[in-house]
């Protein structure tokens, strides 16, 4: 039962669609990315703060500002640790990771975008609530 579902996860994350383009630091338009499950504790990224956090149709939009260069939107990971609360709407905690951190002076903004579409298995009403880490308000992401 538990492959079955860990399958069902899988299919959902390379199947769900998602509109709308975000474009990197080169200016180039990226579609909106899956998340990643990852139950690997992840520590808060220094300096980076939220601009901007809305949800539109299955995309959830982030616009953070951070002192990092040379790095791409691409870059940047929304990782969810697995975990569901059994509360109605169930609840989910979520956070940004970077694979490279190169620190520079200059704040730099960057416009993130990932697909939820995959979460909808947790509620068959139709809505969840995520907290980001790092960012004060709880996201409803109602589909």
């Amino acid at each position: 039962m538990r492959i079955q579902g860990l399958f069902v996860l899988f299919v959902l994350l390379v199947l769900g669609a998602c509109t709308g383009t975000q474009k990197n630091a080169n200016n180039k338009d990226i579609h909106c990315r899956n998340f990643v499950e990852d139950r690997t504790p992840i520590s808060l990224l220094e300096n980076l703060t939220f601009s901007d956090v809305k949800i539109d149709q299955n995309c959830l939009n982030v616009t953070v500002n951070a002192p990092y260069c040379d790095i791409n939107t691409s870059d940047f990971d929304l990782v969810w640790n697995g975990v569901a609360t059994r509360s109605l709407p169930p609840q989910i905690n979520m956070s940004l990771r970077l694979s490279t951190k190169k620190s520079c002076k200059k704040t730099n903004t960057f416009h993130l975008k990932y697909n939820l579409s995959a979460l909808r298995k947790f509620n068959s009403k139709g809505k969840i609530y995520i907290t980001l880490n790092g960012y004060n308000k709880r996201i409803e992401y109602t589909y």
